[in-house]
C-alpha cells in the first residue's frame, strides 16, 4: 500500500499551540493524490492550523503521531493517522491525567476494542467496533435485553395503573344520575298501592 511505502524524508513533525492546548502531529509534505472514503473524517495542515473534513482534504495530510496536550503538557489525546484517517489504538485522558477511553480505529473507522472508564479507573463501557458499528458483548446483550424488560414492566404497570378506576372515579356523573332515577322510582311505587275508596251507596 501507498501508506507503507512512504519514508521518513517525506514526512516533517508540526507543532501548534492554541487556547485549546499544544497539538503535535506528523505531516506528509510530498504526497500523490490518494484515494479518500466520502463517509471518513480527513485531518490535515495548512496555513499553521489543523483541519478536518468529511471526505477529502486541502493541504498537508497528517500521517504518524498525533498528541493533544494540554497547557500544562499533560496528554489529552495520543493516536496515530495514516493518510489523513485515524488508524491504530487512540487514548484519551483528562487534565488530572486519569485515562477515560481506549479506541481502536482502522483507515478512518472504528474497528476494535472501545473502552470506557471514570476518572477513578472503573470500567463503565466497553465492546468491540466492526467497521463502524459497534458490537456488543453477549453479556452486554444479556444486560439491554434485561433493562429493556425491566422498562416494559414498568410502563406497562403505569399504563394499569391509569387504566383501572380509582374509588374517588366511583360516582362518575353516569352513576350519580342513575342513582337519582333509581329514587324517583322507589317514591312512586308507595302512590300507586294506594287502597281504592270505597263508594257508600
Amino acid at each position: 500500500m501507498l501508506a507503507d511505502c512512504i519514508s521518513a524524508q517525506n514526512t516533517r513533525s508540526v507543532s501548534l499551540s492554541t487556547e485549546e492546548g499544544i497539538f503535535e502531529a506528523v505531516i506528509l509534505i510530498k504526497q500523490k493524490k490518494i484515494r479518500v472514503n466520502e463517509k471518513n473524517d480527513y485531518t490535515w495542515y495548512r496555513w499553521n492550523e489543523l483541519h478536518t473534513t468529511q471526505g477529502g482534504y486541502d493541504g498537508k495530510i497528517l500521517h504518524g503521531t498525533y498528541t493533544h496536550f494540554d497547557k500544562n503538557h499533560k496528554p489529552l489525546t495520543r493516536g496515530n493517522y495514516r493518510m489523513g484517517a485515524k488508524h491504530g489504538t487512540w487514548k484519551t485522558w483528562d487534565s488530572n491525567g486519569n485515562l477515560l477511553t481506549i479506541q481502536d480505529w482502522h483507515s478512518g473507522r472504528k474497528n476494535g476494542q472501545f473502552k470506557q472508564y471514570t476518572p477513578l479507573g472503573e470500567l463503565v463501557n466497553s465492546g468491540r467496533y466492526r467497521k463502524g458499528k459497534l458490537k456488543l458483548k453477549k453479556k452486554d446483550k444479556q444486560l439491554n435485553t434485561k433493562e429493556k424488560k425491566k422498562k416494559k414492566e414498568v410502563t406497562d404497570k403505569k399504563k394499569a395503573a391509569e387504566s383501572t378506576p380509582t374509588k374517588s372515579s366511583k360516582n362518575t356523573p353516569s352513576t350519580t344520575k342513575k342513582k337519582a332515577k333509581d329514587k324517583t322510582k322507589k317514591q312512586a311505587v308507595p302512590n300507586s298501592k294506594t287502597k281504592p275508596s270505597k263508594n257508600k251507596s
